[in-house]
């Protein structure tokens, strides 16, 4: 497993996870495009690795069952995806690294997930749709995170 760390890998939070044989790496790139394409390649590029997936870290409902299901399906699938309730994707995953799926899309629209399955599409890639993802970006996204764990 890797982590790719931004701005820094020396926080206490990373330090903790490297202790569990998890490899730490800084992101590279100047937007959240190229930062996932730079992972995809370092993850893909050798050849030992046959999948790789990114997820988002700000999606509560993304837990170890979401995860499982995206690798699996990534099997015999090009793609995958995990659409969010705000257009954008928590989760993408991908057999090949391929820097064009991270070059247009205007990160943080309504329009992210549906421009990244038009790419898949025309590049005539064997893709799956996971189920819909919700992710925590405003004050309301906020409380409903409180609401359904519970939190005061």
């Amino acid at each position: 497993m890797a982590l790719w760390c931004d701005p820094d890998c020396d926080h206490a939070f990373f330090r903790r996870v490297a202790q569990q044989d998890t490899a730490l790496h800084k992101q590279q790139g100047v937007d959240l495009g190229e930062r996932m394409a730079f992972a995809f390649r370092q993850c893909l590029g050798d050849g030992d690795v046959q999948r790789a997936i990114l997820v988002g870290t700000d999606c509560p409902g993304l837990d170890a069952t979401y995860i499982e299901d995206a690798l699996a399906r990534l099997a015999d699938h090009d793609a995958v995806i995990g659409p969010a309730l705000d257009g954008g994707y928590g989760l993408i995953g991908l057999r090949e690294a391929n820097d064009e799926m991270f070059r247009g899309p205007a990160w943080g629209a309504d329009t992210v997930c549906a421009a990244t399955c038009r790419l898949f599409n025309e590049r005539a890639m064997h893709w799956a749709l996971l189920p819909l993802l919700w992710d925590v970006d405003r004050p309301e996204d906020v409380e409903r995170y409180r609401r359904e764990f519970q939190l005061a």
